[in-house]
């Protein structure tokens, strides 16, 4: 399809499909193209603290930024260490769906 565009195009001549080698890509407006990305979200939602996260700040969408604080993040995810990368599993299971998660600084002045 594409030698017979850039035939059209500068003057050449078009391939008759006799004359195609089998492994040459068809092209046609009803190819359905599937994707495993639907796989492989529909497998991390599978995940319980995906859910958790999808249940506290919405659909997770591709290109979706969560901007949270430590302190929250306990609160639906605890973990034994109250520090920001014990998160990045968590961050690397959602980068893997399109989705970022930012964890801002709580910053105190009451010492």
């Amino acid at each position: 399809m594409l030698l017979n565009l850039f035939n059209k195009i500068f003057g050449g001549r078009e391939v008759a499909a006799e004359e195609r080698p089998n492994n040459w890509p068809v092209s046609s407006a009803n190819v359905i193209i599937e994707s495993s990305a639907a796989t492989n979200t529909a497998t991390l939602y599978d995940d319980p603290e995906i859910q958790i996260i999808a249940g506290r700040y919405g659909e997770l969408v591709q290109g979706k930024v969560i901007t949270t604080t430590l302190a929250e993040l306990q609160e639906i995810l605890p973990r034994p260490r109250r520090r920001a990368d014990a998160y990045a599993t968590v961050a690397k299971r959602l980068a893997a769906m399109g989705v970022q998660l930012v964890i801002k600084r709580e910053v105190r002045h009451d010492k």
